[in-house]
């Protein structure tokens, strides 16, 4: 097998979202079962030693600034990266195209090519959530920063069409220098188990006949969980009696939102369940996944309840609206208020048993053809010219044990 150059893996992110943890982890063992050299630098938490201990992956924690004077940074980055002068790098990115100028070109000198993995819209607005920031003001200044912030970039790798648009629409990145690669799952691991389902359905006290709305991820207010929870307040009489919502995930919403349950009396039949490390038994416990977000970029929730042919109602918002097609593999809702969720939940907890089949299975058959694991990894090896490893795919392909 051909060798190519080192590559070196950056997450220069907390590398606690899930999504962020496990495509790095595949890119890994990907690079380990093609016996090509690579090495993963974690910037701010190490969250990979534990999960490559005994490979050939090589994992080192450097804490590194991203905020600070130009020539600071630089320098920093620099001398941190010398010891991996002339590797690839393949660096996380979140919101697209937002980094330093300077440790972009601290790459740029150390690297012999810089890959973006973006996984969130560029423009998205933190101060106003669900709205896009106003474009920015094409100033010389701003211009000259975004060809050479440009020219630093080998290839933006994003999640999603609509990331790839907000880049280039931000920050004028050129687009024959952006690709999209769409999020993907591991399509072994993550299926249709009936037995998981009614082991996690009995351990938490659900018999057959109750009807489980759940979702799981971050409780934070561009999720909207605090609109499920009305949502969920809002069903009829007939329905509410025996239908229950879950709650999987932590976040900085967790007490406003046991509050806010508290205050609509469905506590009784709501349940905060906090982290769990079952995400596949949560995917096939519940009867309806519901991700009301404001905003995503490829969300690894859904694909994941796509995989294990779950019905999914989520908002028409962009990057979810590339995974879900209305009424083709799940549901689709234009959410402006907690009523319009209310009617989608109605929709998926009464319809015939032949429709929820119809999009069950198609969202499981569109798991297998678009986000399988076996599909979307060799699609970004390829992004990031790591041919060989990609090749070597084809003869040890990944399976659920890799």
């Amino acid at each position: 097998m051909q060798d190519q150059p080192p590559y070196l893996l950056i997450c220069a992110e907390s590398g606690r979202g899930g999504g962020i943890r496990t495509q790095m982890l595949h890119l890994a063992r990907a690079f380990e079962r093609a016996e090509q050299p690579l090495t993963i630098v974690a910037t701010e938490n190490d969250v990979f030693s534990e999960a490559l201990a005994g490979s050939n992956v090589q994992v080192a924690h450097i804490p590194l600034k991203q905020i600070g004077s130009g020539r600071s940074l630089y320098a920093e980055w620099s001398a941190a990266l010398k010891p991996y002068h002339g590797h690839r790098a393949v660096v996380t990115r979140s919101p697209a195209g937002h980094s330093s100028l300077a440790v972009l070109l601290a790459m740029q000198r150390r690297f012999e090519r810089v890959y973006i993995l973006e996984r969130n819209l560029a423009d998205a607005d933190p101060q106003r959530p669900g709205q896009l920031q106003p474009p920015r003001k094409r100033t010389l200044s701003r211009r000259i920063r975004d060809w050479l912030s440009a020219r630093a970039v080998h290839r933006s790798v994003c999640v999603s069409e609509a990331v790839r648009q907000s880049l280039i629409r931000r920050y004028g990145m050129p687009a024959d220098k952006t690709m999209t690669c769409p999020n993907f799952v591991d399509t072994n691991r993550f299926q249709p188990d009936a037995d998981r389902r009614s082991a996690v359905r009995a351990e938490h006290g659900f018999d057959e006949q109750d009807r489980v709305i759940g979702y799981i991820g971050r409780l934070h207010k561009n999720k909207r969980v605090d609109w499920l929870l009305r949502a969920h307040a809002q069903l009829d009489e007939a329905l509410a009696d025996n239908t229950r919502l879950v709650i999987v995930g932590t976040g900085p919403e967790e007490q406003a939102l046991l509050q806010l349950a508290d205050e609509l009396s469905i506590t009784p039949r709501t349940t905060f369940v906090g982290h769990s490390d079952d995400a596949v038994g949560w995917h096939n416990a519940f009867d309806v996944e519901v991700l009301p977000s404001l905003f995503e970029g490829m969300p690894n929730t859904v694909i994941e309840a796509m995989a294990c042919g779950g019905l999914c109602v989520v908002s028409d918002v962009a990057g979810s609206n590339e995974c879900i097609d209305h009424d083709r593999n799940g549901l689709l809702i234009d959410l402006q208020s907690p009523d319009d969720l209310t009617e989608g939940l109605m929709r998926a907890l009464t319809m015939s048993p032949a429709e929820r089949e119809s999009l069950t299975g198609q969202a499981r058959q569109d798991a297998l053809d678009t986000f399988a694991m076996e599909v979307g990894l060799p699609r970004v090896l390829e992004a990031i010219d790591a041919h060989a490893v990609a090749q070597a795919l084809t003869t040890d392909p990944p399976n659920a044990n890799g």
